[in-house]
């Protein structure tokens, strides 16, 4: 349990950014912190055992801005540097900050004044994604009613109300508070997802600010995003996304066909991966699913290759995944 600190000289919002490795974007990200319209803020930058300088960098803030403290701690992962920030953090609502990213100066006065004025628990705004001097709007549809908005957040849709992350939330501590919610340590993959899909059940409102406050930076490869899944990490998603399906009030069938989804398109998609393509593995992990697959929720592509390998039609699936990824190298390449 996160035991969290809170006195009467309490900012309205702290702000967690865990730091590791991130000199060359450090400045970037706090600058765009420290520039917010919304000055009564608190930044608690976790400097994750970083080998660069972004320790030195964090502290060079703290020493010219007094809204920002840090905490130095050995390396453990962004769900601990993350909890640690909980543990600390003496606001009203909770922010992430991911310290490659940055956000629009406007970005905390406009979701602090939605959660205030419509009395909203949670209050999340769109994303730009940056390539580069490319940017990809990730926008959020909306749903008649929450219950609706937690089934499309489980499918994952590549058009969801709510996302899987935490950065572009704004969150009431009391959600962590009543509810025990922390970061899972010991993963690497959908920590995020598991976290917000939690605060998003417990909230008893959620406001959507249909404005493109966050940016996410894709161009730093060294970045988690960037990092290739293992087998043990595919296995970790389907267990984070088994909690989400039962906490839900599905009925048993829907259930099935959600996490037949999860273990065929995560299974799948690793063990199609050219680097450790291995058909057979998947073929004995998954073939009790063989007969499942077409009431599944996976794309149908994703669905015909399944069905085809787990029922020995080898040489037809091989053929078929070629076809795929040369038309997927066609469209990346711009032809």
């Amino acid at each position: 349990m996160i035991h969290f600190n809170k006195d009467s000289n309490s900012p309205k919002i702290s702000i967690i950014v865990p730091v590791y490795k991130v000199e060359k974007y450090l400045n970037r990200c706090l600058e765009s912190i420290s520039c917010q319209t919304f000055s009564d803020f608190e930044c608690i930058l976790i400097d994750d055992g970083s080998p660069d300088n972004s320790g030195r960098i964090c502290d060079e803030w703290a020493k010219k801005d007094s809204r920002f403290v840090v905490l130095h701690q050995e390396n453990a992962g962004v769900s601990v540097a993350r909890n640690s920030g909980l543990k600390i953090a003496k606001g009203e609502y909770i922010g992430f900050v991911d310290s490659d990213d940055w956000i629009d100066k406007d970005m905390y006065e406009s979701m602090y004044n939605a959660a205030i004025n419509q009395n909203s628990d949670l209050v999340e705004c769109g994303c730009l994604l940056e390539y580069g001097k490319h940017k990809v709007k990730n926008k959020l549809r909306r749903f008649k009613n929450k219950n609706e908005a937690l089934k499309e957040f489980v499918l994952n849709y590549k058009h969801r109300v709510l996302s899987n992350g935490v950065c572009n939330k704004l969150i009431k501590i009391t959600l962590f508070q009543n509810y025990n919610i922390y970061f899972p340590t010991g993963i690497r993959t959908s920590e995020d997802k598991l976290v917000s899909f939690y605060l998003c059940y417990y909230a008893k409102k959620i406001s959507y600010i249909n404005k493109e406050f966050y940016h996410y930076d894709l161009m730093n490869f060294d970045s988690a995003i960037h990092q290739k899944n293992s087998l043990k990490d595919i296995e970790q998603g389907i267990i984070v996304c088994s909690k989400i399906v039962t906490l839900l009030s599905f009925d048993d069938d829907f259930q099935s066909k959600l996490i037949t989804t999860f273990i065929i398109q995560s299974r799948l998609a690793f063990l199609l991966q050219e680097e450790h393509r291995d058909i057979p593995r998947f073929k004995s992990e998954c073939k009790e699913l063989s007969k499942k697959v077409w009431k599944s929720f996976c794309r149908f592509d994703i669905k015909l290759l399944a069905w085809l390998y787990l029922t020995d039609k080898n040489f037809v699936a091989d053929k078929l995944l070629l076809l795929r990824e040369n038309i997927r190298d066609f469209v990346g390449n711009g032809k």
